[in-house]
């Protein structure tokens, strides 16, 4: 990321825009991902909630994510670009 962020300092830039997107262990996943992204490309990402809560969203499962984006499919993985999956199923996917 452009500055230095922990974990704590990014969950707090969640809680100071009193974003409610992602669960405490979800914001560790997307965190851990973006941390990924920046040592796989060697670029830095800028910390930017209001993006990332517009790019990313977290669900308990697969099935809460079909009924809510694809009402009339079964359940299925391949409808979406899961980026995590964590604590009892709970998934961040990519808006698409």
């Amino acid at each position: 990321m452009y500055e230095d962020v922990s974990l704590y300092d990014f969950r707090q830039r969640f809680k100071d825009y009193e974003r409610k997107n992602f669960s405490y262990e979800g914001l560790e996943a997307l965190y851990d991902y973006l941390i990924d992204i920046e040592e796989s490309c060697d670029e830095s990402i800028k910390l930017d909630v209001i993006a990332l809560c517009c790019e990313y969203t977290e669900y308990e499962d697969i099935e809460e994510a079909t009924k809510e984006l694809y009402p009339d499919e079964e359940p299925n993985e391949a409808l979406f670009t899961i980026i995590a999956k964590f604590e009892h199923d709970r998934i961040i996917i990519v808006n698409e």
